[in-house]
């Protein structure tokens, strides 16, 4: 589908020729970014990945223009929409109505995904502010469901950044709700955005063959970039670190093997699978650690404990040798392989779980299959010299690919060649 797409004089980002070589003639580029949640300030991996790039935008010069709807459980406002400075150069802009705080709460009973934002954003986005779409040079949608808006507002170039399969994610709701029309009005929303969109970001190429084959093929750019991390503040723990981490979560000498995640069903069944390899690990003096609100409360099981839900993970983090990732279902984004790479501890993972990221040595990422994980697991334990080496790796792989500021540039510089190439 052929657009107009608008040639900007000034770069990007920071380090484009037009910068080394003299000032820019245009200092900021505009950014529109459409999110269905609220996401300042960011406190979970969701929020971090729509968030962390929007903010290095706006540290690069560019105008970063956030559009968000509903409020946050903590959240106490009236039901108005508001508007937040975030940093210089990047607002949010909240779309709140009571109407819309009811079908926020509904979503959250059903499970449903919010099809039919594209709807209400017609219905309650303030006209200056669908005014100020239409002068954006590049949008950023962050769901599929914002689309069809924006694409009635803007004609320029889209990004869309595919955090899921969002039609697999959700069809157990979608057709407890709806039935099969529901799901087709989903799947053709999503759709149409992969297929229009000029340059579509997913996290790894299991993702894009499913979209392919779901939706065909997209008619502008498809890039793979897995998700990232704060490498400047996810650093390696200091042997002073890791031994106060150990006394303040009462763990026991030996090698610590740390699984982090939320109450996920997918991190549900990893930690019901870690419970069953206890007992080896036990005998081979690793002891398991799962941290975070996959569990509900602390509980001790044999080779391991759980810590629940806790206010921050860093002494879980700072206490590990080995980061642990059996994951064998699940979509979308893994950004704790990011932050377990940052902090350099190697990672064991299932194939399945290393979606988006390299593997091997040289990476501090290993892979093995369910029936060799246990198995794995206290090879890894046994052989320090060899975790060390796989540290270093780690932490280097997350410094030179997966840190926020190289995701952040990285499309910068396609949304450069978007604006200086008709498609």
């Amino acid at each position: 589908m052929p657009r107009r797409m608008r040639r900007k004089a000034g770069p990007l980002h920071r380090g484009s020729a037009a910068t080394r070589h003299g000032p820019p003639r245009r200092a900021r580029v505009r950014i529109f970014v459409f999110a269905p949640f609220g996401v300042h300030p960011p406190r979970s991996a969701g929020h971090i990945a729509v968030h962390a790039p929007l903010q290095l935008y706006a540290e690069h010069g560019n105008q970063v223009d956030l559009v968000t709807v509903g409020l946050r459980n903590f959240e106490r406002r009236l039901p108005l929409s508001f508007q937040v400075e975030v940093h210089p150069g990047f607002r949010e802009h909240r779309l709140v109505s009571p109407v819309r705080l009811a079908m926020q709460a509904l979503r959250r009973t059903t499970r449903l995904p919010p099809i039919r934002l594209s709807d209400d954003l017609k219905r309650w986005m303030a006209r200056p502010l669908v005014a100020e779409l239409a002068q954006a040079d590049v949008v950023q949608i962050e769901s599929p469901w914002a689309y069809a808006f924006v694409r009635e507002h803007f004609d320029g170039p889209i990004c869309f950044v595919s955090h899921n399969v969002e039609c697999d994610l959700h069809e157990p709701a979608l057709l407890a709700h709806g039935g099969t029309a529901l799901v087709d009005a989903a799947r053709q929303a999503e759709g149409r955005a992969w297929r229009e969109s000029e340059l579509v970001l997913v996290y790894h190429r299991d993702e894009e063959r499913r979209m392919r084959a779901l939706y065909g093929d997209p008619t502008g750019e498809c890039r793979i970039q897995p998700v990232g991390a704060d490498v400047d503040a996810l650093t390696p723990a200091t042997n002073t670190e890791r031994e106060r981490a150990r006394n303040e979560l009462e763990l026991p000498e030996g090698c610590i093997a740390l699984f982090a995640g939320s109450a996920h069903a997918p991190n549900l069944e990893a930690v019901r699978f870690l419970e069953g390899l206890g007992p080896i690990a036990q005998q081979n003096g690793v002891f398991l650690l799962v941290a975070g609100s996959v569990t509900t409360a602390p509980r001790d099981f044999r080779g391991g404990t759980t810590t629940g839900p806790l206010p921050s993970l860093d002494a879980c983090f700072q206490a590990a040798d080995i980061a642990l990732n059996p994951m064998f279902a699940g979509s979308g984004m893994n950004q704790k392989v990011a932050q377990f790479l940052s902090r350099a501890l190697p990672v064991l993972s299932t194939p399945f779980g290393a979606r988006g990221f390299e593997v091997g040595n040289e990476y501090g990422v290993i892979v093995a299959n369910r029936e060799e994980y246990g198995a794995s697991l206290v090879a890894l334990a046994a052989d320090s010299e060899r975790r060390r080496t796989l540290a270093t790796n780690a932490r280097s792989y997350a410094v030179a690919q997966l840190s926020w500021n190289h995701i952040a540039k990285d499309r910068l510089t396609g949304f450069e060649r978007l604006l200086t190439t008709k498609v």
